[in-house]
C-alpha cells in the first residue's frame, strides 16, 4: 500500500490547535475569550484554524490588533509577531488602568522576541497587571498547500546587495519551519557555495537559532526534542539561492497551476469568473487551494491532460449525481425517498457544478491567450534557449536562435512583459554579441532595460566582445534535455530546472556533499545504517521503483533564497525520486512577471 504523503499544513495545524488546547489546560478560568492576531498572525491562523474549530477551543471572536476595537470584560489571547509595531498596539490596549481593552492577556509571540522587545514590555506596569502569559510558540510562516510553505517576505533579490540583516530573519523563519515536527534531533543544513555566500551565511544564523531553541526545549524537557531516545529520522534542508537557476522563473510552463497563474489576473489566490443561474449571472469568486478537489487533482497535470480530465469527469459526475440526472431530465416520476436524495445532494451539487465550470473556464481561457500569444512557438523557444537543443534533439546555432526571437516579438499580442522574458532567456543562456544584444534590447523600454542591466547582480555575464553570438549551456542541462525526449516527453516540457537536477543529485548521492555543496550537522547520530553509501549506482528507475534513499521518519526541506516559480514548484512535485517526505520552501511564489518587477528594480534597492 502506497505511503501517504507527509504534509507540513496537518502538522501546523495540530500545533495551533494544541497551543490553544494547553493554554486552557494552563489556565482553568479561560473557557471564553478573544483571540487578537496581527495583519501577518491573521494568514497564520487562517491557514491552519476554521471559525468552528477555534469556537471549539473557547475563542468567541477574532479580532485585528490593527483596527480598533470595542472593550470586551473577556480574556484575550495575543498571537502577534514581536514587532515594534504590535508591541506599541499591545501596550496601548492596557495603557488606561481603569478601562482597559481586555480582562487580562495572554501574549504569544510567533517567533523570537528581539533584543528590547521584554525590557520594554516589563517596563510597562499597566501591562504587566495584566499579563496572564507571555511566551514563543516558533511558527513563523505560511502553509500555502500540505509541502509548499512562504514567508511572503516582501522583499526577495534584494540579499544579492548584501543585507545580512534579511538573511538573519529568514534563519529566525526557517528555524520555526524545522522545529514544527513531531519529533526531532538530528539536523543537516545542506548549502550551496555562492559568489555572495548567501546559502552559507544563512545556514549559519540558522544554526545558530536552531542551537537557541534547542537549548529552551532541553531546559523544559520537551517531549518533541528527542535527545534521549534519539530515535527520530533526520530533517535534511537543502538552501539554495535564486542566482543557481535565473532562467527558469522566466519560462512559459504548460501544466496547469504554473500556467493559469502565469497567463490569468490571479489575486490572493482568488479567481473571479461567472456562473449563470437560469436567466441570471452571477460573479463567483474561488480560493484556488488544495480544499478544492479538483484543484488538488489537476494542478501539476499537463493542460492538455486537465482539458480532457475535466470534462471526462464533469460527464460522469453528471451520470452518477442524483441532482444532476433531475437536472437532466424534469419530467421522470420521483418516489418520496429519491426526493429525499435530491435535497440532500442538491447543495454539493450546484458547488460542484460551479468547481467544473470555474475550471473549465480556466482551461479554455489559458488555451485561448495560448493560441492568440503563439506560445507554441514562444515555448519552443524558450525551451531550445534553456536546453540547448531543438524538438528533435539537434543543437542549433545562437545567431540563428536571435533571427527567430526577432520574428516572434513582431507578434502584436505580446506584451511588454512577454518581450522581456524571451529578451531576458536569450541573454541569459546566449553569449550575445554586441550587435544582436542592442537589436534585442532596444526593443524594450528604458524601465525594462534595467532588468537586463541588473543580471550581472545575478552573475550573468551581459557583455560581450566577440562580433558573434554563442550559446551557453550546461552540459548536464542538455544532457537531461535528451533524457526527456528519449522517454517520449512533451515537446515544450524537455528542460529540467536546475533545482531538481541538483536536489535529484545529492538524493542519488545520499547526501554526500562535494563540489557546489557543504554541509552543517546538528546532533549527528553515529553508526547510522547506510550512512556514506551513495545510491546512484542504483539508477533512477530502480531508486523509483524501490522507494530507497529515505528513511520514512526522515524529511527533507529545500529552500530557495530569493524566490521559487510555480513551474519549480510542479517539477520537484512530479520528480517520484524527489518528492517522498519533501517540503518546498520560499520567500515568496514566483509568477514570471513578478519576477521580471524584481529584476527591474533590483539595482535601485
Amino acid at each position: 500500500m502506497e505511503q501517504a504523503q507527509f504534509s507540513l499544513k496537518q502538522v501546523c495545524r495540530q500545533r495551533v490547535k494544541s497551543l490553544f488546547v494547553q493554554l486552557r489546560i494552563d489556565n482553568p478560568n479561560l473557557s471564553s475569550s478573544i483571540l487578537v492576531v496581527d495583519q501577518k498572525t491573521l494568514k497564520i491562523v487562517s491557514a491552519y484554524m476554521k471559525m468552528s474549530e477555534l469556537l471549539e477551543q473557547g475563542i468567541n471572536a477574532v479580532e485585528n490588533l490593527n483596527l480598533k476595537r470595542k472593550p470586551f470584560n473577556l480574556e484575550a489571547i495575543y498571537f502577534i509577531t514581536p514587532t515594534q509595531e504590535s508591541i506599541a498596539l499591545l501596550i496601548e490596549d492596557f495603557a488606561n488602568a481603569q478601562f482597559p481593552q481586555y480582562k487580562c492577556a495572554h501574549v504569544i509571540f510567533n517567533n523570537k522576541m528581539p533584543q528590547g522587545i521584554a525590557q520594554k514590555i516589563q517596563s510597562e506596569q499597566n501591562l504587566v497587571k495584566k499579563l496572564s502569559t507571555c511566551k514563543v510558540f516558533n511558527l513563523d510562516f505560511n502553509c500555502t498547500n500540505e509541502q509548499l510553505f512562504t514567508f511572503d517576505m516582501i522583499f526577495g533579490l534584494e540579499v544579492y546587495k548584501g543585507r545580512n540583516v534579511i538573511l538573519q530573519e529568514m534563519a529566525e523563519k526557517i528555524s520555526t519551519v524545522l522545529v514544527s515536527f513531531e519529533k526531532f534531533y538530528t539536523f543537516e543544513l545542506i548549502f550551496r557555495q555562492d559568489n555572495w555566500k548567501i546559502c552559507q551565511q544563512l545556514a549559519q544564523f540558522t544554526q545558530g537559532r536552531l542551537r537557541e531553541i534547542l537549548e529552551a526545549l532541553k531546559r523544559t524537557n520537551s517531549s518533541q526534542y528527542d535527545h534521549k531516545e534519539k530515535t527520530c529520522g533526520k530533517i535534511r534542508i537543502v538552501i539554495i539561492d535564486r542566482a543557481i537557476d535565473v532562467l527558469s522563473p522566466l519560462l512559459h510552463d504548460f501544466y496547469y497551476q504554473p500556467m493559469f497563474y502565469d497567463l490569468l489576473e490571479i489575486e490572493n489566490d482568488i479567481y473571479q469568473y461567472d456562473m449563470q443561474y437560469g436567466d441570471k449571472k452571477v460573479t463567483k469568486k474561488q480560493i484556488l487551494n488544495d480544499q478544492d478537489d479538483l484543484f488538488k487533482k489537476y494542478k501539476f497535470k499537463h493542460i492538455a491532460d486537465v482539458l480532457e480530465e475535466v470534462s471526462s469527469d464533469f460527464q460522469t459526475f453528471m451520470q452518477t449525481n442524483t441532482a444532476a440526472k433531475v437536472a437532466k431530465d424534469k419530467e421522470q416520476n420521483l418516489s418520496l425517498k429519491q426526493m429525499t436524495d435530491i435535497v440532500k445532494t442538491m447543495p454539493q451539487y450546484q458547488e460542484l457544478v460551479a468547481k467544473y465550470t470555474m475550471h473549465m473556464e480556466i482551461v479554455e481561457k489559458c488555451l485561448e491567450l495560448y493560441r492568440q500569444k503563439d506560445l507554441q512557438e514562444v515555448g519552443e523557444l524558450e525551451q531550445t534557449l534553456a536546453t540547448g537543443c531543438d524538438k528533435k534533439g539537434s543543437s542549433v546555432a545562437g545567431e540563428k536562435i536571435i533571427q527567430r526571437i526577432i520574428q516572434v516579438l513582431k507578434n502584436q499580442k505580446l506584451n511588454e512583459f512577454d518581450q522581456a522574458r524571451l529578451i531576458l532567456s536569450a541573454i541569459i543562456q546566449i553569449d550575445l554579441s554586441e550587435k544582436d544584444r542592442r537589436q534585442l534590447t532596444d526593443i524594450l523600454s528604458i524601465e525594462m532595460q534595467n532588468a537586463v542591466h541588473n543580471l550581472k547582480l545575478l552573475g550573468i555575464q551581459t557583455q560581450h566582445s566577440g562580433s558573434k553570438s554563442h550559446k551557453r549551456v550546461n552540459e548536464q542541462v542538455r544532457k537531461y534535455a535528451k533524457n526527456k525526449m528519449a522517454n517520449e516527453t512533451l515537446e515544450l516540457c524537455r528542460n529540467t530546472p536546475i533545482i531538481e537536477q541538483q536536489l535529484e543529485d545529492l538524493i542519488l548521492k545520499d547526501f554526500q556533499t562535494s563540489g557546489n555543496f557543504e554541509k552543517i550537522v546538528l546532533n549527528e547520530q553515529q553508526n547510522v545504517q547506510g550512512q556514506g553509501k551513495s545510491l546512484r549506482q542504483k539508477g533512477q528507475i530502480k531508486l523509483m521503483q524501490d522507494d530507497v534513499g529515505f528513511d520514512e521518519q526522515d524529511k527533507l526541506l529545500v529552500f530557495i533564497v530569493g524566490g521559487v516559480g510555480y513551474n519549480e514548484v510542479r517539477s520537484l512535485m512530479n520528480n517520484k525520486v524527489i518528492n517522498k517526505n519533501l517540503i518546498i520552501g520560499s520567500t515568496f511564489l514566483l509568477r514570471p512577471n513578478d519576477y521580471v518587477k524584481e529584476l527591474v528594480k533590483l539595482q535601485k534597492l
